[in-house]
């Protein structure tokens, strides 16, 4: 890691600080905000000295042509060094030499981790009508959720991976409760491994017991749940099988859960039924301190229609979320406390999440999928084939290839590296293609200006608060 006094001692006085081109500025109010899409930073609001430097670095000018500029102070001139250190850091610059040195530095830092969606049954207490999983009742065996898991972690080991996030997912996990708590246990007790286990628990929040809360509780588990909006909104998406609502019992777990001190994840599909009700939703969770992902509806077939509703409307619906949004923020940061669907500003990609390369989806029988949403096209089974082998083998989807940087109207997009061209899967549903426009794009271009400018509300509001 290089510290800052090695950093600033690198700096040549005739380098040329420029300006990414992949960086993207707005203002509000008084506030100047950038985002490099490029950049792991995220959104940065610059006020006082570096908003005053910064038009500087556009104009050909060495560091040390800008330190001689009559519009410094002597004190100005002594930090402004340091100042443009800070800069490169945050990757709002790029420095000859400095920057590359950085970005090795930022390298070595990445923990590489690797995801497993674990599908303990495909049986469900609610009958949500978007819903992808074919009802059955498949249930998978706990030895062999233990063999997956113990061939897994052999692999990524082997292949530098730090972290292993399993998901437990179905139809609805809490149906094989049993098996969720002997695994639980048993990976508790593996010895001589260097790579970090994190359990995730995916349900619909509908039949938590008693005795799997406090077991929860106790274990402090990573618990998502799926809640498509308040009362009657959410009911209408997500009903039990006899047809009844579902809010009141799942807000009721949810009450239970952050008693025992565990705060849910809140898992959101936006359709035309709920796209303009979302502000109650998001009210309903920063009030609890919970965070929450909004998800477009991913569908296809007749169900499209029923759900998707028109883009023009949907992406002034979200608009008009996020401005709200940005007047009732939590205290927690955005970044880890909402995400709206696989964006991330801290990670640029060109691939929309980790399919075919450093995730993989096991069924109830033991077959490999690349995805949870392609079970039916399997690429091994977890008994007889490694799975880093399997995802390598494949030729249905080539992260290196099948990504938005090979999609024409992607090329040339400022959000290249921010949407990623949404969800590869959804996209060749829709298009037969996996290097055609998303569907959705128009309304990722439309809420992406909205969501970093929630982002820079946030940071103003954080160093008001501080006083700064």
């Amino acid at each position: 890691m290089i510290s800052d006094e090695c950093g600033i001692g690198l700096l040549d006085k005739s380098s040329i600080p420029v300006i990414p081109s992949s960086i993207i500025s707005d203002s509000f109010e008084d506030f100047e905000y950038w985002y490099n899409t490029r950049g792991e930073s995220g959104v940065v609001v610059l006020q006082g000295m570096a908003a005053k430097l910064l038009p500087f670095c556009d104009n050909h000018m060495s560091i040390g042509q800008i330190q001689s500029l009559g519009i410094w102070t002597p004190e100005e001139k002594v930090v402004l060094p340091q100042l443009v250190w800070s800069l490169a850091k945050i990757q709002m610059i790029e420095l000859p030499k400095v920057s590359k040195l950085l970005a090795a530095d930022r390298q070595e830092k990445h923990r590489k981790k690797f995801t497993v969606w674990i599908q303990l049954t495909d049986q469900c207490n609610l009958r949500c009508p978007y819903c992808y999983i074919d009802k059955s009742p498949h249930r998978i065996e706990s030895s062999l959720v233990k063999q997956s898991i113990e061939k897994i972690l052999r692999e990524i080991e082997e292949d530098g991976y730090t972290d292993l996030v399993i998901k437990y997912a179905g139809g609805e996990p809490t149906l094989c409760w049993d098996i969720i708590n002997e695994v639980i246990d048993w990976t508790s007790s593996l010895q001589d491994c260097s790579v970090k286990i994190r359990h995730v628990l995916l349900t619909n929040g509908y039949s938590l017991s008693e005795d799997m809360l406090h077991a929860i509780g106790e274990r402090k588990m990573s618990v998502s749940i799926s809640l498509d909006g308040i009362g009657a909104v959410h009911d209408r998406q997500r009903a039990t099988i006899g047809g009844d609502g579902s809010f009141l019992e799942i807000h009721k777990n949810i009450s239970s859960l952050i008693e025992l001190g565990v705060k849910p994840y809140i898992l959101t599909t936006v359709t035309r039924n709920n796209q303009d009700q979302l502000q109650e939703l998001a009210q309903y969770c920063t009030e609890r301190g919970l965070g929450f992902r909004l998800s477009l509806y991913r569908g296809t077939g007749e169900n499209r229609q029923n759900f998707e509703g028109d883009h023009e409307k949907l992406a002034s619906d979200l608009v008009d979320f996020y401005e709200w949004f940005g007047n009732h923020l939590p205290e927690k940061n955005l970044h880890t406390n909402h995400r709206f669907c696989d964006v991330n500003l801290l990670r640029p990609k060109a691939t929309n999440c980790g399919i075919g390369k450093s995730s993989v989806a096991i069924d109830t029988s033991g077959k490999l999928a690349i995805c949870q949403y392609q079970m039916d096209r399997t690429i091994g089974d977890i008994r007889n084939d490694g799975v880093l082998d399997s995802l390598n083998r494949q030729n249905f989807y080539n992260p290196s290839k099948d990504n938005a940087k090979f999609v024409p109207e992607c090329k040339s997009c400022q959000w290249l590296y921010t949407c990623a061209n949404g969800c590869p899967l959804h996209l060749r549903s829709i298009r037969g293609t996996f290097t055609s426009v998303s569907s959705y794009c128009s309304v990722y271009s439309a809420v992406l200006p909205a969501l970093i400018r929630t982002h820079a509300k946030q940071i103003v509001n954080h160093c008001n608060k501080e006083g700064r």
